[in-house]
């Protein structure tokens, strides 16, 4: 199971009800039971929000309102500076701009500007919480906006807000590396003793994770309840997740959650896979950039997978069935009387022989070929736990 740092800013992952979304770049995977689906993305996306029913996306020229099977439900085009979006629920839309905050709601298949209201500029951070949307600014002020009253309550903590964050009915935040915490409603501060010089606070459901130099404490308000003292570069987990990732320079472990246990590690290799916790499992992501396709290529000495020679037509067409579920690019080629199935082709054997691991059913082997037809689609397979991603051009398959 592998990572690669860096690919960690590109994406934008939330746990949906038994399901999860993933986005990469302007694409969106909806990760279902029985399958991943993708859907393209119209501009840069900015920000998600997920609902029981639906998930909403913001980019840089619209929001969209997509069903648990990926369908879209309802959209509208945004001119707004943005780029944070908060639901409630369908009549509750809450987008925050520099000094405005605007709530859309739902009408037919329409996102509909419902009303504007001011609030003060040059806030730091936007936290949901059950009562409302809490803006924090570097004074110590908090203004709230009540989501049944739709009105602006003004608190002042006199404290310099850090990382604040949402867990349960607390607000924890850190000021001068110590933490803090106050309960939602009554908004009464108070530090969290025998814990200080910490790096980062993230909620993990009704706890907090706190990050400290070689140390992961997991707590709550009144205190520590575990800790482990471990080397590490970054963390990774969500909030659906029993697991946690723990990357380092050289491996990755993985912890359990809130018991903060070592369960395994592995070395990294392999930079074009992204891994995520998901759910209680480990899901792996294929990330390999797609191949440049030139258009003199040679079409000899190309190579297919036989997946097996039958006398009967009829024997021939029964294998052709299995493979049409699985979208994987096959013909059958007449030859000695006999009807051979072919997937491919394939530019070199060695790519051949690396395809072969999704074919282990029928043992195939590799022959040389030429590809009969010249049709271009995309397909997906998964195979233990990873995506992978090909392109089937002018008959040849490429990897993604």
């Amino acid at each position: 199971m592998y990572f690669i740092k860096f690919l960690l800013f590109l994406f934008i992952f939330k746990p949906f009800g038994e399901e999860a979304v993933l986005i990469k770049n302007t694409k969106l995977y909806l990760f279902l039971k029985e399958e991943i689906k993708t859907i393209p993305l119209i501009g840069d996306p900015l920000d998600m929000d997920v609902t029981d029913e639906n998930f909403y996306i913001l980019t840089d020229k619209s929001i969209l309102c997509f069903d648990k099977k990926g369908n879209i439900k309802a959209s509208t085009v945004v001119y707004s500076y943005a780029n944070k979006i908060f639901v409630y629920d369908d009549n509750n839309i809450l987008l925050p701009s520099s000094d405005f905050l605007n709530i859309y709601k739902i009408k037919g298949q329409k996102i509909k500007l419902k009303i504007s209201v001011g609030i003060s500029p040059y806030y730091t951070d936007v936290v949901k919480t059950k009562r409302g949307l809490f803006f924090f600014y570097p004074n110590g002020r908090i203004e709230i906006f009540e989501i049944k009253s739709r009105r602006i309550k003004d608190v002042n903590l006199k404290t310099r807000f850090k990382n604040p964050c949402i867990a349960k009915d607390f607000i924890y935040w850190m000021d001068k590396n110590n933490i803090y915490t106050a309960g939602i409603w009554s908004l009464k501060k108070r530090r969290i003793k025998k814990i200080e010089r910490v790096k980062k606070i993230t909620p993990w459901r009704d706890k907090i994770i706190a990050e400290k130099e070689n140390k992961i404490m997991i707590l709550d308000g009144m205190g520590i309840r575990n800790e482990i003292v471990i080397n590490y570069d970054s963390l990774l987990f969500t909030p659906q997740s029993d697991i946690m990732l723990v990357f380092s320079k050289d491996s990755i472990c993985i912890l359990s959650l809130p018991l903060l246990k070592i369960v395994s590690s592995y070395k990294k290799s392999h930079p074009e896979e992204l891994v995520f916790p998901f759910r209680d499992s480990i899901l792996r992501l294929h990330l390999k950039k797609e191949k440049i396709v030139k258009k003199q290529e040679k079409r000899e000495n190309l190579y297919a997978l036989q997946i097996g020679a039958f006398r009967e037509e009829d024997n021939a067409k029964r294998t052709a069935e299995e493979l049409k579920k699985t979208k994987i690019p096959f013909y059958i080629k007449k030859e000695n009387e006999l009807f051979k199935i072919r997937v491919g082709c394939f530019l070199k054997k060695e790519e051949a022989y690396e395809f072969k691991r999704f074919l282990t059913k029928y043992n195939p082997w590799v022959v040389k070929d030429i590809p009969p037809t010249q049709e271009t689609y995309r397909f997906n397979l998964f195979l233990n736990d990873t995506l992978y991603y090909f392109i089937y051009k002018q008959g040849i398959i490429y990897q993604e």
